[in-house]
Order: structure tokens, then C-alpha cells, then sequence
């Protein structure tokens, strides 16, 4: 057979495969597949041979695992050649809302709607420790598979003293610094007190730290020690509200327009300018000791 022949032979064997296949295709029209489940109506399309192309959302109103009325294209009623593809949305329920849960808990609901959850810690004095303050997105509707569900965890504000390190010799007025691992709210002030730690009970605010700078919440005051060298004290620093702020703030004032300094835990007489002992500790959130070397 020459090599004319054995190419016609060729072109008739495709032309006869395209005809076949072309005998195989009919028309068919697309049905209405709104409000469904996802099975039944990729069952439904199958059968008459059409092929199902869906994508999840989230719906408030529709039942999970269901097609959302409206979201099929083609519509209902359109012609279409057997094996072409029906888009849909399959509603995945309800957005999760985590506020209020526990870290895992909310992780698990995350989960649950097949997304990823990034944590952060930050703090929110409204609601209880290890409970989700706030989440991103609150709500949603379409998200691919790969979206990533923030959610803020509440954590304690903590405070670390940088500098003086522990037990270590300083001067009458050593500088001391540190940083916060959130802001402070707007009702809350930082104070530095001291203690000589011969004294079990008597506290002496020093200066009202200003506001933190937000991007590192850094701090730096001094604390003022009276005392002979080798004296011990421990240098605290507190968080507070408004009126142990205010009760700081008169004792302050008043000590240094008088000149006499008496502890603020023994108060000074005739005035509402005593804050006690149990009270300040409460409010201690980081300590240092040190040892007066003049």
C-alpha cells in the first residue's frame, strides 16, 4: 500500500471517529437544581449527562451542603450539548463566629469549615483571659480553601524590667527600663514604687510613667532610693486606674510642695492619701531587687 493510500485510510478512520462522537452528544436542558444537596444534584446532572462545577460559600440562610437558589449557571431551562459543565454555589451554613470561645474552641470551629487560623495574643480587659476578643473577617461568604480566619486571643499584660537586672549594685536614682506586651488602656497609668526589703509593708511611688509609644511600648523612669550603701530594696512596677492614680498623683504633689515623704501604705495623716499594702502588690506586675552601692 503506497503511502497516498495509507493517509486516506487515516482520515477516514478519524472522520469516523468524529462522527461517532458527535452521535454520542445530545442536547439536553439544564434543570433546576436551587436549594438541593450538593449530592442529589450532581446525581441529577450526571444523569443526564452533564458534569457538576461547584464552589462552597458561606450562607446565612441556607442549609449547609445545599445549592443556593439562584447561584446556578447555566439557568435552569438552557440547552446545552451532554458533557458540558453546571456551575453552583453549595452554602457551608453559617460564617463561624468564635468571640467569646476558648482558643481551642475556636480553632476547632475554624477547622470544622475546612479554613486555616492564624492566632494572636493581645489585650482586651472586657472579657476573661484565654477567651477570642475579635476575630477577621467577622463575616464571609465565598473564601478559597487556603484563607486564613484571625483571631485575637486575650492575654494578661505582662511587663518585663530590662534594666536594672536583679541584685545587681546602683546608684540613689538608677534609670529603669523596660516594655509592656500590649498598650495600655486609656484609664490605666504606670508607676514606679520602691520598697527597702527590710520593710515588709512600706511603699514609696516614684514618677507616673508617661504613655508607652505603641509601636514597641517601651518604658524608662527613675526610682529614687534613701538609704545607706548596701541597703536592699525592691523596685516594682505598677499598673493602675484612675483613683489609685489620682490617690498617687495628691501624695505626689503634696510631698513634694511639704518636703516630707511618708510611705503611701502608712498614709499621710489627715488625708485620704494612703493606698494599702495588698493593694499595691495587686497591682505589681514585674519586680527587680537591688543593692544601694553609695
Amino acid at each position: 500500500m503506497n503511502n497516498s493510500r495509507i493517509l486516506l485510510h487515516i482520515l477516514l478512520a478519524l472522520a469516523a471517529l468524529s462522527g461517532s462522537a458527535c452521535a454520542e452528544q445530545k442536547v439536553v436542558e439544564v434543570p433546576q437544581i436551587g436549594n438541593m444537596s450538593e449530592a442529589e444534584a450532581v446525581q441529577m446532572l450526571e444523569r443526564i449527562g452533564l458534569t457538576a462545577n461547584f464552589k462552597d460559600c458561606f450562607s446565612a440562610t441556607i442549609e449547609k451542603y445545599s445549592i443556593v437558589p439562584g447561584s446556578q449557571d447555566p439557568k435552569e431551562g438552557t440547552k446545552l450539548l451532554s458533557g458540558r459543565e453546571v456551575s453552583a454555589v453549595v452554602s457551608q451554613g453559617l460564617f463561624p463566629n468564635v468571640v467569646g470561645l476558648s482558643e481551642n474552641e475556636a480553632k476547632d470551629l475554624i477547622d470544622k469549615a475546612n479554613l486555616k487560623n492564624e492566632i494572636i495574643y493581645d489585650r482586651n480587659i472586657t472579657y476573661k483571659e484565654g477567651l477570642v476578643f475579635k476575630q477577621e473577617p467577622k463575616e464571609a461568604t465565598c473564601l478559597s480553601s487556603d484563607f486564613t480566619v484571625k483571631i485575637y486571643v486575650n492575654r494578661p499584660l505582662t511587663i518585663e524590667i530590662k534594666e536594672p537586672k536583679e541584685n545587681v549594685d546602683v546608684g540613689s536614682a538608677p534609670v529603669v527600663r523596660g516594655s509592656l506586651s500590649s498598650d495600655l488602656t486609656e484609664n490605666e497609668s504606670l508607676w514606679i514604687a520602691v520598697k527597702p526589703l527590710n520593710n515588709i509593708k512600706d511603699w514609696w511611688p516614684q514618677n507616673n510613667l508617661p504613655k508607652l509609644v505603641p509601636v514597641n511600648k517601651e518604658f524608662e523612669g527613675n526610682a529614687f532610693l534613701g538609704g545607706n550603701k548596701g541597703d536592699k530594696f525592691e523596685i516594682g512596677i505598677l499598673v493602675v486606674g484612675e483613683d489609685i492614680n489620682e490617690t498617687f498623683m495628691e501624695w505626689l504633689n503634696t510631698s513634694l510642695r511639704e518636703n516630707n515623704w511618708p510611705s503611701i501604705t502608712q498614709g499621710r495623716p489627715g488625708t485620704n492619701q494612703k493606698v494599702a499594702k495588698e493593694v499595691i502588690e495587686a497591682h505589681k506586675l514585674a519586680k527587680v531587687d537591688v543593692v544601694l552601692n553609695q
